[in-house]
């Protein structure tokens, strides 16, 4: 009995331990949220146990961040499943999840491609001053991503902000703050020379000239047909833009001139001369004293002539 437990003994320890040559890989680029043995390495040694060893997962990856997987990670893990097995392990891997990167100067371009369609018809020359970085997310072949640039204000000049955000579907991924120094230059309509408070614009009056827009230009334009026959509110200096809140419809109806006032009452309508005691545009209120001296509001209906309405 003696001889054969010495014999076992003998035979045990002349058989080789299972062999598992675990050489990794330096970097590797992975889809799934799990990375197991075989993405991040190169497995040798006994077959089956390298088969087997090639499916343990070694590190979990759900986000962007990389991930350095190396001997004192995957040694405890690989003795608890294969016990007895001669381990070889050498290299270090870096390991991340596949992404999607658009870089500052795509980020940059679709903030640019965006203010160019806000200025219309304005000529406009942009140059990045800042960008916070390029924006990722983890690609995901069934869910899409866009690029998507939102001003942070309503200015078409001077230093303009945009927030881009990437984005899938309506989840935001990442974003960055891109800032944009704009010079636009748009054609609008000025005067052609000097003009005085209350002078009714008329075609000669004006000109187109290319602008550089700043808060006083206006954000729009305004057109020269749209000028003609309005009315100026101040002083105009030739070369100054002129746009629909510098103008107003002209005055028919001057303060101290006499006004057919025209009185609706229920059933039937007098007319009446007064003394407009302000002056009025078309469809604006004026003061009229009455031959009684009452003073009524009435709505200019045209030259010299205005109306009430008592119901």
């Amino acid at each position: 009995m003696i001889r054969i437990a010495v014999l076992v003994v003998l035979c045990a320890a002349s058989i080789p331990a299972a062999v598992l040559d675990v050489r990794l890989y330096e970097h590797v680029e992975l889809q799934s949220v799990h990375a197991i043995l075989g993405d991040v390495a190169e497995l040798s040694g006994d077959p089956i146990v390298a088969a087997q060893a090639a499916t343990v997962v070694v590190q979990a990856m759900r986000d962007t961040a990389a991930y350095t997987i190396g001997e004192r990670q995957i040694r405890p893990q690989l003795l608890r499943q294969f016990p007895g097995v001669d381990l070889v392990i050498t290299g270090t891997c870096i390991a991340r999840r596949q992404i999607v990167e658009y870089d500052e100067a795509t980020v940059s371009a679709q903030a640019e491609a965006h203010l160019r369609g806000r200025a219309s018809d304005a000529s406009v020359t942009l140059t990045v001053i800042r960008c916070s970085g390029p924006v990722r997310a983890l690609k995901e072949p069934d869910r899409p991503l866009r690029l998507v640039a939102d001003p942070l204000n309503a200015n078409l000049w001077g230093e303009v902000p945009y927030r881009v955000r990437l984005m899938r579907g309506d989840h935001e991924e990442a974003r960055s703050l891109v800032v944009l120094r704009v010079s636009a230059i748009r054609q609008v309509s000025v005067a052609a020379r000097d003009l005085p408070r209350g002078h009714v614009l008329e075609l000669h009056d004006l000109r187109l000239d290319d602008v550089v827009l700043n808060r006083s230009s206006g954000a729009v334009a305004t057109p020269i047909t749209d000028l003609i026959g309005r009315a100026l509110r101040t002083t105009t200096h030739q070369g100054q833009v002129l746009t629909l809140t510098r103008t107003r419809p002209p005055i028919i109806v001057r303060s101290g001139s006499q006004v057919m006032v025209a009185i609706a009452r229920a059933g039937f309508e007098v007319s009446v001369m007064g003394q407009s005691m302000s002056e009025g545009a078309m469809g604006e209120r004026i003061r009229v004293r009455q031959p009684n001296g009452a003073l009524v509001q009435a709505v200019v209906t045209g030259p010299g002539s205005a109306r009430v309405d008592q119901r």
